[in-house]
């Protein structure tokens, strides 16, 4: 798994070096505590590492930087990242440099390892040719989370293209399972441990340690597991294999997702009513609503939220979901699949059509097509800012010129806020006539 933060080298160091930074949860489940501050003494000149400072290394930058994301690397990683690294770098040197090496110049075999590179490089490599291609070369998963990472991380050198973009990658060799198999595995105890930590999503992998990640990174449980425990969890859930979504006593309702690599666990929180920051929203009758942020910041949520809205003022609301989290009401109605759902809204009086796949770019371009048709089209996707959205959106709509995203984007939201975009004419001359990201002060008004 490797940890994206963004950190402005000189004062991080300077941090380093303050009594006052305190071992987190990662370093204790790994270490003693007491050893964080020696081993953070030895942090400042470059070269390998032991475990042990690797440890309160790591500890350290996920503690002090700005989240940038996560990505679950999986097999044989470390080739497949520089190869992809490189194609939107333009450069596998670079692509080397971001995964082993860095302003930080450590090199470790234990738990972690660092790599960096500095916001204005990535800006300065990354094209859209390169995007494109690293696009081509990709499958939905981790790899396709790293083209999107650099390319908000080249948006980002606008504003501070003296950070750096650094990975913190744990490497840790597996720990020997001390659950035996005859010993019966909790999986009520887990969750709640999970739960009341703050955590959205548990991770069992067979043969080791369960992970929960939360809004402030992922922790490391002290529960071990055998693969047959990991299939128990899956049957436990009554989940088959892909996606779903189960209710269970205590924790509510649930989206799981089960593969051969294990089952990974989600909270789903109850919708919400939409507050008064969303009545403009609600009041729309047409065009293309966007509703973006990372990942569990509440995007299912809100669009659950709007739609129950919009079914209450008596809209016919048509769904396409993957998989359905909550159900709606009588006026709208679910397809078994795409080409089925398309089929149907076409034949259909629905007004309101909402698109939440686990492909974006699929998404958008069905949201856009029904835009097209003069209904009101919801779509949820990935974002870390109005201006990263607007921009990734307009990018998936590049082969129509953008004239479809210019011409029916009525309204965006990002979760994290929420903050509430409209659309301004400004923003509208932009989209059609440029490629470059939206300059920032075409968002102020939204972000005020």
């Amino acid at each position: 798994m490797l940890h994206a933060r963004i950190l402005e080298p000189e004062p991080f160091r300077a941090a380093l070096r303050e009594p006052g930074l305190q071992p987190g949860r990662l370093f204790r489940a790994h270490f003693d505590g007491g050893l964080f501050h020696a081993a953070l003494a030895s942090t400042t000149d470059a070269g390998p590492v032991d475990d042990v400072t690797a440890c309160a290394l790591g500890d350290a930058v996920l503690q002090a930087g700005n989240d940038a994301g996560t990505l679950e690397v999986e097999g044989e990683w470390v080739a497949h990242f520089v190869k992809v690294a490189g194609v939107v770098l333009g450069d596998e040197r670079l692509a080397t440099q971001l995964l082993r090496g860095g302003w930080l110049g450590r090199v470790s075999q234990g738990p972690f390892a660092f790599g960096s590179l500095p916001l204005r490089v990535v800006a300065r490599q990354v094209t859209r040719s390169a995007l494109k291609a690293a696009r081509e070369l990709v499958e939905f998963g981790w790899d396709s989370e790293l083209v999107n990472l650099l390319e908000s991380a080249a948006m980002r050198a606008e504003r501070e293209p003296e950070h750096h973009l650094l990975l913190v990658g744990a490497n840790v060799p597996l720990r020997e399972s001390t659950v035996t198999a005859s010993r019966l595995f909790d999986l009520g105890r887990v969750l709640r441990e999970a739960r009341e930590g703050g955590a959205f999503e548990v991770m069992f992998q067979p043969d080791r340690v369960v992970v929960a990640r939360g809004p402030s990174g992922t922790t490391t449980l002290e529960h071990d597991t055998t693969r047959a425990q990991v299939e128990a969890v899956g049957r436990e859930l009554g989940a088959g294999p892909g996606l779903s979504v189960r209710d269970v006593p205590g924790f509510g309702r649930l989206r799981v997702a089960t593969s051969q690599a294990g089952v990974v666990v989600r909270f789903v929180d109850p919708p919400k009513e939409p507050g008064s920051e969303l009545v403009e929203v609600v009041a729309l009758t047409s065009g293309l609503v966007v509703i973006g942020g990372p990942p569990a910041s509440g995007r299912s949520a809100t669009l659950l939220g709007l739609t129950h809205a919009w079914e209450g003022q008596g809209r016919v609301v048509a769904t396409l979901e993957e998989p359905r989290v909550f159900p709606v009401s009588s006026f709208s109605f679910e397809a078994a699949g795409e080409a089925e759902f398309v089929r149907a809204v076409r034949l259909s009086p629905a007004q309101v059509v909402a698109v939440d796949l686990v492909d974006d770019e699929r998404a958008v371009e069905l949201a856009l097509d029904f835009a097209m048709e003069g209904r009101l089209a919801v779509c949820v996707t990935r974002g870390v800012s109005l201006q990263a959205l607007v921009h990734r959106v307009a990018l998936l709509d590049a082969k129509h010129h953008r004239r479809r995203v210019a011409e029916h984007l009525a309204a965006v939201v990002l979760t994290t806020g929420p903050i509430v975009l409209t659309p301004s004419t400004a923003l509208r001359r932009h989209l059609r006539g440029n490629d470059s990201p939206p300059p920032p002060i075409l968002f102020e008004r939204a972000e005020a």
